[in-house]
């Protein structure tokens, strides 16, 4: 009965409460409910139908105890065999052995639902992550799974039976239950504070985990230990060493409470204690602010439309399904897939539509996961995708310049996925030029909008296209390049004009204009192509003053970058349909990303230079560079972005643009690779590319050396002194992985006659018909045969043995060589 000695109201809660939370966070339950739930209409059914269930069952819980205490005179040791004794003792030993039959079955059920469960999670977080690491190569690690699986469900159902023969004799099997179910209610704080508090973060769950989980084995598994044996008794009748407020079933003096009570209240006291403390009082990162509003905002209206996609070169549907077959088998692979496809139509390629097949990815991801968990499954089709050159189309990749944080507003970023989508739709240039500015427009509400572009007959910046122009306006609306106007100012500079306040201009030309036209403030942005201005983007406002703030000016030069884009495509493409076939298309993107290449090379006094790329085909991602300083100082760089294709070209040359730019205003290799770093890592990962780079500071005065690498090949110093070759390696990761990346900054003092390679990949990794790789050592031995010869003359003599070598002409790969030889 309640509130009875036995029963009490503490002990009555604390069983209602961790009941409640073993039926979300039990192993078992947690895997049914969230990693196998496909559908969230499962849930509604379950919401009512469990319930019911376990309300039904119940109902015969309350006869056979009062029959079982009726029986036994109250003594409830062996309360476990209530159930078979009552039938027994009846004289039905048939129905005793029917009911043990049935109990036994749902018992087995239980533990294999629970092994399995288990082993799963086991499998997808500690397992599989080291496989990844590991890149084993198999067409079909399926079978490796499973069997991973298997030993899994075995240890888990081996380690509870340990835990039974440790404490079983001590316990009953509720009470067994019950300190699970203790366990299961730890995690209760985080995942129920992190669906509903935008405030929880990582820090305070993991604390909270960490105190609560220490707190449940001192108050719950040292009892069960010593009353088993296993350690003194003394511990739990006395405190440890003899300090009674350490006793585990009164701690810190908290008495007059079952064992349970004891244990639920002093857990979620320090857990969520720790929870509630570091999450008020910790600041969460940018990721945890994110997964916040996943999860708390879940079921918030969406306010805009989700952006389409599509990816280049797609996997088609027999290709995802080889990538599935892999981890899950062929036969599941194809019954999965064809699940999916239902009554979607399939194209002539044996592929869904171009913006059906991102669903199809995630649906692909979502199906690993199963097998392998979230994260492995996102890592592995992300290098599937890579590996086969496919990525997200150029509505992402145009985004050259934009620099916005995650934390800007929505309304700035739609704007920007919405200018990227109008600057790639393939619509003449002037309906993108009208589309945008009325975007602009609409967006911000300016009164005025205008493209200006460079008129190179005239040398006037020539009206495009416009929003709001007054005919008398529009009449004056050529503007000469010089510093008279803002407009020609913001072209010669190549830089944004901000005026706030139109009641304090200094160029009289322009104030006529504005103050005729009512404009109260006006910004202009150049817009460029490959960092030359060939127009203006501007916006006037009649109605406000001050509201170009410095994080709309990033926005407004990212849609000037989005104009420049758009002009550049429209003239790539006039020139591109003359060419009869696809060859003469690449032949043009070769010969634009060989003139980025530099084309003069520096004289320094007391070394001689040279340099090559060979792309693999027609246009490709290596780049080098020398950038002198000063009559002393000269900087080298060479790079190697993923993939051959013109997308690789294109961020190549966004990466020379950035780094001339900035070569001269950065003190060291380190700070440069830093800034490149920050500034391309969102661009990096909406194109799914990454950089290699090894950026290197020589002082010929000193003949010193400072470098710094982003996971680039170490280039090599063959020492005039030795005739032996060093490797310049220091560490940092490659560009466009991490956000805040330390790049190590490394020197080395250089000598007469000494010589320096710097190389990508692509020689080093050339390959003859027996699949060995040209390799390092041989580029060593070449550099010692030839250290005569001048630095030309070695490159030579590199590539053409590098063709022997490999018994080709043309490499798979693109191959760069620079060459620095010290005089």
């Amino acid at each position: 009965m309640l509130n009875t000695e036995n029963i009490p109201y503490t002990m009555w809660f604390t069983l209602i409460i961790i009941s409640m939370m073993a039926f979300m966070f039990l192993p078992r339950q947690f895997h049914i409910m969230v990693i196998e739930n496909s559908d969230e209409k499962h849930i509604e059914s379950a919401m009512w139908r469990f319930p019911v269930y376990m309300f039904l069952m119940n109902l015969f819980v309350i006869p056979i105890a009062l029959g079982g205490l009726i029986l036994n005179g109250g003594d409830v040791s062996q309360a476990d065999y209530f159930v078979l004794e009552i039938p027994r003792r009846a004289g039905h030993p048939w129905l005793s052995l029917l009911v043990f039959i049935g109990g036994f079955s749902a018992s087995a059920g239980m533990v294999m639902v629970s092994s399995v469960a288990l082993s799963t999670m086991i499998l997808n977080h500690l397992i599989m992550p080291v496989i990844l690491k590991l890149k084993i190569h198999t067409s079909d690690i399926s079978a490796i799974l499973i069997h991973l699986k298997r030993i899994g469900i075995i240890a888990v159902i081996f380690l509870g039976y340990i835990f039974y023969l440790a404490i079983g004799d001590s316990y009953a099997l509720v009470n067994i239950g019950l300190i699970s179910f203790l366990a299961a209610t730890q995690f209760a704080p985080s995942v129920i504070g992190g669906l509903y508090w935008k405030r929880a973060n990582r820090r305070g769950a993991t604390t909270g985990l960490v105190l609560g989980f220490i707190v449940w084995f001192y108050t719950l598994i040292l009892p069960s230990f010593a009353n088993s044996g296993w350690i003194d008794l003394a511990i739990v009748n006395q405190g440890p060493f003899g300090f009674s407020f350490l006793k585990p079933l009164a701690l810190f003096g908290l008495s007059g409470f079952d064992m349970w009570t004891n244990s639920l209240f002093w857990t979620m006291f320090f857990n969520l204690g720790a929870f509630l403390t570091f999450s008020l009082f910790g600041t969460p990162g940018k990721s945890e602010v994110e997964q916040a509003v996943k999860f708390v905002d879940a079921l918030a209206p969406m306010t805009k439309a989700p952006q389409r996609k599509r990816i280049s070169k797609a996997p088609t549907i027999v290709e995802f399904v080889d990538l599935m077959s892999k981890f899950i088998g062929e036969k599941q692979a194809h019954a999965t897939i064809a699940e999916y496809i239902g009554d979607r139509e399939i194209d002539e390629k044996g592929s869904l539509s171009e913006y059906e097949i991102p669903n199809l990815k995630r649906f692909t991801e979502r199906t690993l996961a199963g097998s392998v968990g979230a994260a492995p499954a996102r890592i592995i089709i992300e290098n599937y995708l890579e590996t086969r050159g496919s990525r997200m189309e150029d509505v992402f990749d145009i985004f050259g310049t934009v620099t916005l944080s995650r934390t800007d507003s929505r309304e700035q970023l739609s704007v920007l996925y919405e200018a990227a989508r109008v600057a790639a739709s393939g619509s003449d240039v002037q309906t993108i030029f009208d589309d945008i500015l009325d975007l602009l427009q609409q967006q911000f509400k300016f009164d005025l909008c205008v493209i200006r572009l460079l008129d190179e007959n005239k040398m006037t910046l020539t009206v495009r296209s416009q929003q709001g122009m007054s005919s008398e306006h529009l009449g004056e609306s050529e503007r000469d390049l010089n510093m008279d106007t803002y407009i020609g100012t913001t072209f010669l500079t190549n830089s944004v004009t901000v005026v706030n306040d139109t009641d304090f201009l200094d160029k009289p030309a322009t104030a006529q204009v504005i103050h005729r036209e009512g404009i109260l403030s006006f910004a202009h942005a150049p817009i460029t192509i490959e960092g030359q201005p060939i127009g203006v983007l501007s916006a006037f406002s009649k109605t406000a003053k001050g509201i170009f703030t410095n994080e709309f000016t990033e926005l407004f030069k990212s849609l000037a970058g989005q104009v420049g884009v758009a002009w550049r495509n429209a003239s790539q493409t006039e020139e591109l349909i003359s060419a009869k076939e696809h060859e003469r298309e690449m032949q043009i993107a070769k010969a634009i990303q060989l003139s980025l290449l530099p084309r003069i090379i520096p004289q320094i006094h007391g070394l001689r230079l040279a340099g090559v790329c060979v792309p693999a085909r027609q246009v490709g991602g290596d780049y080098y560079d020398f950038l002198p300083q000063d009559e002393d100082t000269l900087d080298l760089v060479i790079a190697d972005v993923s993939g051959h294709n013109i997308g690789a070209a294109l961020m190549m040359a966004e990466t020379r643009t950035f780094i001339q730019a900035k070569a001269k205003t950065l003190p060291s290799a380190s700070s440069v690779m830093s800034s490149l770093n920050e500034f391309f890592y969102q661009d990096l990962t909406n194109a799914e590319l990454f950089i290699t780079m090894f950026y290197l500071k020589y002082h010929a005065s000193t003949r010193r050396l400072s470098y710094a690498s982003a996971g680039h090949n170490p280039p090599l110093v063959w020492r005039n002194g030795t005739n032996a070759c060093e490797h310049l390696d220091a560490e940092g990761l490659i560009l466009g992985i991490k956000t805040n990346v330390k790049f190590e900054e490394k020197q080395v003092q250089l000598q007469a006659g000494d010589i320096l390679l710097l190389y990508t990949d692509g020689i080093t990794e050339a390959e003859n018909r027996e699949g060995a790789f040209f390799g390092e050592d041989r580029l060593c031995t070449i550099l010692n045969e030839n250290n005569h010869l001048p630095p030309q003359g070695i490159i030579d003599t590199l590539l053409d043995q590098a063709r022997i070598f490999s018994g080709q002409q043309n490499f798979k790969d693109d191959v760069s060589l620079v060459v620095m030889k010290i005089e």
